[in-house]
């Protein structure tokens, strides 16, 4: 898909899933270029380049070393971390925040 189809589907799509490492920063940029604030969780070697093209990047303690200096937030309690993941799943799932 070229940079301008993305940039016309970016804004009508609510979730992304099973995207390439490539990929997610592509929909980021597609994302803050279409004038959204755009935040990113990821704690692997394969998000770090998303982690940095984000306007927040958050990963977790226990994730990658790259991940970690490659966001401006980590995350050093597991109890943050969960209560992050359920209310980014409910917000999935229709729940309320």
């Amino acid at each position: 898909m070229s940079d301008e189809a993305l940039l016309r589907q970016v804004v009508d799509v609510d979730i992304f899933a099973e995207v390439e490492p490539n990929q997610k920063e592509r929909i980021i940029l597609a994302l803050k270029k279409a004038g959204n604030v755009v935040g990113y969780l990821g704690d692997g070697i394969n998000d770090a380049t998303a982690l940095h093209a984000a306007d927040v990047g958050i990963s977790v303690e226990g994730g990658a070393d790259v991940a970690k200096s490659s966001a401006g937030i980590v995350l050093l309690y597991v109890a943050a971390a969960e209560a992050l993941k359920r209310r980014f799943f409910r917000r999935i799932e229709g729940g309320a925040s």
